[in-house]
């Protein structure tokens, strides 16, 4: 397994004094955070630099980082983690739901998002803004939504990661049978 560690932070939320715990996982990827909110994961996020604090990780995170390395090793291609979306609209949280149904290794477009929650071709682009929007990258597969004409367009983490993904995903799936994109 990489390397890990993580530290506890207190945020306010509107009123409510909420304790939520994140780790780092030093991935192929780069460094990766995840927020934890109580026992479910809230977010996942490529993070600019790893923080000074170190402890030991909760059998919750240990669970978490063991599934993404899996994850990265090509063990793993469904998530075994509850998740919560704390963050997003009615309409960003339909878009995150809907791509929970992406299989690992296959790519959809934003319009076939948009049909798949309801909406028209019209809706592609707040689509495309939702899933930029996503909370919880890799596990949560934006990474998966590709332009209706098949090129590759925005990912929050940057396109070359995208690319790293899907290529991951469809050698896993295909075979070493050579790049995606």
């Amino acid at each position: 397994m990489q390397g890990f560690f993580f530290y506890k932070l207190p945020f306010f939320f509107l009123l409510f004094y909420i304790y939520q715990m994140k780790a780092y996982y030093d991935s192929p990827f780069g460094c990766i955070e995840f927020v934890f909110d109580g026992d479910q994961l809230a977010e996942l996020n490529i993070a600019r630099e790893k923080p000074a604090l170190l402890d030991t990780l909760s059998n919750l995170q240990k669970n978490a980082v063991q599934q993404l390395t899996e994850y990265f090793d090509g063990v793993r291609k469904d998530f075994e983690i509850s998740i919560v979306f704390n963050t997003g609209t009615e309409f960003e949280q339909n878009v995150w739901t809907a791509l929970l149904d992406i299989p690992y290794g296959k790519s959809c477009s934003y319009s076939d998002v948009a049909y798949k929650i309801g909406k028209d071709r019209k809706a592609s682009q707040a689509v495309g803004r939702a899933v930029g929007r996503n909370p919880i990258a890799i596990i949560v597969p934006c990474h998966r939504v590709i332009g209706k004409n098949g090129k590759l367009t925005g990912f929050a983490s940057g396109i070359d990661r995208k690319i790293f993904l899907l290529n991951l995903e469809r050698q896993r799936t295909i075979g070493a049978q050579g790049s995606l994109f």
